[in-house]
């Protein structure tokens, strides 16, 4: 929610979301898919491009290669707002237009960019009542989705981390019963 909230999307923006095929990632395309921005998704395999268009996006990058270039080719300006939440920040920056946002919650902050044109803004998850609240209402009202990749026992905790460590689609449960 703290990337949606700082993303503050608007109808005809432009946001470009890396890490969409994740639990966070999926959250966040479709809420500014809902809020009318035009969203770009990375995603690589087939099943993950599939997933995120689900989910609302409008185009897909892949993510093995050159995001930015990939970005500016389609959006020579660049984009509004970037969402970083998987990879590399620094290759990113070009994608974003002059007076855009970099939002990214894999750096401390700004000042870990050195961006001349866009404002960085890092955030931290901070799983407060209200924020929690406001995800489970937003699932009840089925306003989004929460994709349920796999459900591990309490035992195979350590493989849900390194299954987690490659990548998910959606999000992983470990199970106490």
């Amino acid at each position: 929610m703290s990337a949606i909230d700082a993303c503050a999307p608007q109808s005809g923006q432009t946001v470009l979301v890396t890490g969409a095929t994740g639990g966070v990632g999926s959250q966040v395309v479709q809420l500014a898919v809902q809020a009318g921005a035009h969203v770009i998704a990375t995603a690589h395999a087939d099943h993950e491009k599939e997933h995120v268009t689900e989910l609302g996006a409008a185009e897909v990058v892949d993510y093995p290669g050159d995001i930015a270039s990939a970005v500016l080719e389609a959006h020579p300006q660049g984009v509004d707002t970037v969402i970083h939440l998987a990879g590399d920040p620094a290759p990113l920056l070009a994608a974003v237009r002059s007076g855009g946002k970099f939002i990214s919650t894999l750096i401390g902050s700004p000042e870990q960019l050195q961006a001349e044109s866009a404002t960085v803004v890092p955030i931290y998850a901070n799983p407060t009542p209200a924020t929690l609240d406001r995800l489970a209402d937003n699932q009840a009202s089925r306003h989004t989705i929460v994709k349920i990749q796999r459900v591990y026992s309490l035992d195979s905790a350590p493989a849900a981390l390194a299954d987690f460590g490659s990548g998910t689609l959606g999000k992983l449960v470990i199970a106490t019963d």
